[in-house]
């Protein structure tokens, strides 16, 4: 018989980031929906109350964070080969011009394509045995998470300040099918998708440059 597995964090609806009085307080707005005392399903309230009392444990928190992440990285590597996000790298010339303090908004796309003649986000260097496998990469992205108390309508929210979101960093899995070749460009289109219902991508679109790896 498979395992059952509960994710506490979707039980409260809060994404994975929550600070402790998110916690709280999606406890309490959820208990005033579904306590039995107001006529809510038992069943729903016993799950909800675990949740809160799990995630409100620094050492139980922890603990199943880390579940998730072992969860996570089965889930994915199916039968194809890992890549380590650690392998992707930032373009050089593009991190030299960051470390210089160089790199700015009105300097980037067309810019950037025009002047550095780079025209991608990110490299993936591969072996050659790698470019003929089907691979899994998970690919750091920057997202942007909507306030969970407000759902960044409030100016005056106490949660987020009245900021209505805050950036997060997460992870795009990008499947490969194999027959990949050097110097090939893959464009990941975010543009309208959401890793969770009050998340997304900040970027709409990633290019990724398959190079050959040393």
């Amino acid at each position: 018989m498979s395992a059952i597995f509960i994710d506490h964090y979707a039980a409260l609806e809060i994404p994975r980031t929550a600070a402790g009085e998110d916690v709280r307080r999606a406890f309490r707005r959820l208990a005033r929906v579904h306590h039995p005392d107001r006529g809510g399903d038992a069943l729903r309230f016993h799950e909800i109350y675990t949740a809160y009392r799990l995630l409100s444990n620094e050492d139980d928190r922890a603990r199943f964070d880390r579940q998730l992440v072992l969860r996570h990285v089965r889930s994915i590597m199916g039968q194809r080969k890992f890549i380590h996000p650690s392998r992707i790298v930032v373009p050089t010339t593009m991190a030299a011009l960051a470390k210089r303090g160089l790199l700015r908004k009105q300097f980037r796309g067309r810019d950037r394509r025009m002047h550095l003649r780079v025209d991608y986000d990110l490299e993936l260097p591969l072996g050659d045995d790698e470019l003929k496998l089907p691979l899994l990469v998970p690919v750091p992205v920057t997202l942007r998470n909507i306030c969970p108390e407000c759902r960044g309508g409030d100016t005056h929210c106490p949660v987020c300040n009245g900021r209505g979101s805050y950036k997060s960093g997460g992870m795009f899995r990008l499947n490969i099918d194999g027959g990949l070749v050097t110097g090939q460009i893959i464009e990941i289109r975010l543009q309208g998708m959401r890793p969770a219902p009050l998340q997304y991508y900040k970027k709409s679109t990633i290019r990724i440059k398959v190079t050959r790896a040393a």
